[in-house]
C-alpha cells in the first residue's frame, strides 16, 4: 500500500519504508508488532540509561568538587 506522494514529504526512501512496514504488518502482524514493540522498548531502556548515567557522573563530579 503506497503512500500519497503529500504524505511521503517528497522523500522517496521514506515513502518505500513506510510502505514496506505497513505490507509487513498485514502480512505477519504479530511478529512485526512484537519486533516494532522490542525495538521500541530497547531504544528507550538504553536512552533512560544513558541519561541516567550522565546524572550520576555529575553528581559524583560536584561532590569532588565540593570536597576540594
Amino acid at each position: 500500500m503506497p503512500l500519497p506522494s503529500s504524505m511521503s514529504g517528497g522523500v522517496g526512501v521514506d515513502a518505500k519504508v513506510v510502505s514496506w512496514y505497513l505490507s509487513s504488518t498485514e502480512a505477519q502482524p504479530v511478529l512485526i508488532n512484537n519486533v516494532t514493540s522490542a525495538t521500541v522498548f530497547t531504544i528507550a531502556n538504553l536512552c533512560s540509561q544513558l541519561k541516567l548515567k550522565n546524572k550520576i557522573e555529575e553528581h559524583l563530579w560536584s561532590q569532588l568538587y565540593y570536597a576540594v
